[in-house]
């Protein structure tokens, strides 16, 4: 069997795929076990099965006798599909066919494999529709540089049909002169991509035997052994520079006018450019800054107080290169007038094609005078905190939930916590040792009204507490949370009551005299009468109270 030849038929018979082999005239020597299952055949078919019949059990397009003799004319790798009938459902085969040679490398037999991508020809054709409308020549290349996709601008720069590209090694369409840089290129890619060029000049030959300069561009496909090229002419590559030089100039007249230090350096440290800002916030010039290439310490030393700061300063430039992402740091450098200036520091490497080396740009903005207000506001906040953390009453500020978020030392001690453990805590559960708020909590009632109120709060413990509570208000005027002052007036409440006892006792000796007693102040007004004294009149003390004397006399 000619199949012998070329591999088993055991290897075949196991493929995950449908498998035919046909003599040169299409007649059938060999299906395997998924193609006669997929065909309902049991036994292997007779010699007289031609892939030509019109009764053959698979439906045979008119496009698959073609790519079949044109496999067995160019010696080469066909790609299609065809669609079939298969238990009711209407499926789409994508198949491959490949000459089998012989000895002599003459053609003996035809191998060819079926694949069913019904469920994936839909995103295929949106995929190529996507493709093909891209304006710039595109292939898409397998292993091997076996071409699987050219899109329709590559057609139209070359002239070629699809058909004379899909499947075809792209070598072919390469210029001898440059078919051994493309190969090393293509070596090295797959070794250590980072030493190629993305892009390219390459010479491709048009169908009518032309050659075109281009400009190539080479991507790999992550995960796979695919790649995608791009082709340009080179009309589109002076148009592009063109364009480039505009844009160029564009950039540096902006990286001038800028108002942040822009400083351009390679991977030893070297400044190979220094703007204008630089210039103003250092009062170093670019010539000045730039002349002493090639000896680092001198061009930078100058800028730095100590050496610490200096070696600091150097060793975060250049740690871009070693992680290639950018790096972000804040160094403190002296300027041509002596004046201390803080600069926060961002910098982004990359690859320079045009010299060939790996390069970064530091962008540098003075933060001197935020660094200082920074300071200030900060020595603020610590003077208003030893206000708040020095005051006698409790002081907590709590979110709409009754969460604590601070609580001064005045009122962590007055439950013998620290405001890392009070912090989350429900206000309730702490001062008054309850599940819900209290009946009189002012924060509810703050909530509701959107004012400052006042409670007297009793707790289990005993104690009176005064709370008076007041709505914290964000930009947009929302409540954000509620801050309450708390004393506790437990002893204040209890000598109150004492002196309310006394008073009420004295009252009764007073009340319990025959005499009338009244109490008057400098104007005559009655502040107290006795019993007696409100009997002997008709009246009641609270009528009495306040009246001068001679109008009850008269």
């Amino acid at each position: 069997m000619i199949i012998d030849n070329i591999t088993t038929t055991e290897s075949l018979d196991h493929s995950n795929d449908l498998v035919m082999v046909t003599d040169r005239d299409g007649n059938v020597i060999f299906f395997n076990r998924k193609m006669k299952d997929f065909l309902r055949i049991e036994e292997q078919p007779e010699q007289s099965l031609n892939i030509n019949d019109h009764h053959f059990p698979l439906n045979i397009s008119r496009s698959f006798l073609t790519d079949f003799q044109r496999s067995l004319n160019l010696c080469s790798i066909q790609k299609g599909d065809i669609y079939s009938d298969n238990n009711r459902r209407r499926l789409s085969l994508k198949y491959i066919i490949s000459p089998i040679n012989g000895d002599m490398g003459e053609v003996k037999a035809v191998l060819t494999f079926f694949r069913e991508v019904t469920e994936t020809i839909l995103l295929e054709e949106r995929f190529l529709s996507i493709f093909n409308s891209i304006d710039k020549a595109m292939l898409v290349l397998e292993e091997e540089n076996i071409i699987l996709i050219a899109n329709d601008k590559f057609l139209e720069l070359t002239g070629y049909k699809r058909y004379e590209v899909v499947g075809t090694i792209l070598t072919r369409f390469i210029s001898s002169s440059d078919l051994s840089q493309m190969m090393e290129y293509h070596k090295q890619r797959k070794l250590n991509p980072d030493l190629i060029p993305r892009g390219y000049l390459l010479k491709i030959r048009c169908r009518d035997n032309t050659e075109i300069k281009l400009w190539v561009t080479v991507n790999i496909i992550k995960g796979t052994d695919m790649s995608v090229i791009s082709l340009l002419d080179l009309t589109e590559i002076e148009k592009m520079r063109e364009h480039s030089q505009k844009v160029e100039k564009q950039f540096k007249a902006i990286v001038e006018n800028t108002n942040v230090i822009m400083v351009l350096y390679d991977r030893v440290g070297n400044a190979r450019f220094w703007n204008r800002t630089a210039e103003e916030v250092t009062g170093y010039t670019s010539r000045e800054m730039l002349r002493t290439v090639g000896k680092v310490s001198d061009q930078y030393s100058i800028l730095f107080y100590s050496s610490g700061e200096f070696k600091k300063h150097f060793t975060s430039a250049l740690k871009v290169f070693n992680s290639r992402y950018n790096h972000r740091w804040t160094s403190a450098i002296v300027n041509k007038n002596g004046h201390k200036r803080i600069i926060s520091w961002d910098s982004h490497p990359f690859f320079d094609e045009n010299k060939g080396e790996y390069l970064a740009i530091a962008i540098g903005i003075d933060i001197t005078e935020k660094t200082l207000a920074l300071e200030k506001l900060s020595q603020s906040e610590h003077q208003k905190k030893m206000i708040l953390e020095g005051m006698t009453d409790l002081l907590v500020y709590q979110d709409m939930d009754h969460n604590v978020i601070y609580a001064n030392k005045t009122a962590c001690e007055s439950v013998g916590l620290t405001m890392d453990s009070i912090y989350g805590k429900k206000c309730y559960q702490l001062w008054a040792g309850r599940s819900t708020p209290c009946e009189e909590c002012p924060l509810e009632r703050t909530l509701r009204s959107e004012k400052t109120e006042r409670s007297q709060i009793s707790t289990q413990d005993g104690r009176t507490w005064s709370i008076t509570s007041y709505p914290i208000r964000g930009e947009d005027g929302e409540i954000t949370g509620i801050l309450e002052f708390g004393r506790d007036i437990s002893k204040v409440q209890k000598l109150k009551q004492e002196l309310d006892k006394n008073i009420e006792e004295k009252n009764l000796i007073l009340d319990s005299m025959k005499e009338l007693l009244i109490y008057q102040d400098l104007e005559h007004k009655i502040i107290f009468t006795n019993r007696a004294f409100q009997n002997y009149f008709g009246m009641t003390g609270e009528e009495l109270r306040g009246k001068k004397c001679h109008e009850i006399w008269k």
